[in-house]
């Protein structure tokens, strides 16, 4: 259950990566992401996100 998990997490973070523009990124999205990123604990995925 937690592979299939990381495996749509994966998927799903490709697919806002190539759906955001640069218009969508505001800071407080930003802080946003990396609030719920510090909650969880190693999610790379959403970090990838922010680079």
């Amino acid at each position: 259950m937690l592979l299939e998990y990381e495996r749509l997490a994966v998927a799903a973070c490709k697919l806002i990566h190539l759906l955001t523009t640069p218009n969508d990124v505001s800071r407080w999205r930003v802080k946003k992401i990396l609030k719920v990123e510090q909650k969880l604990r190693k999610r790379n995925h959403t970090s990838c996100l922010l680079w």
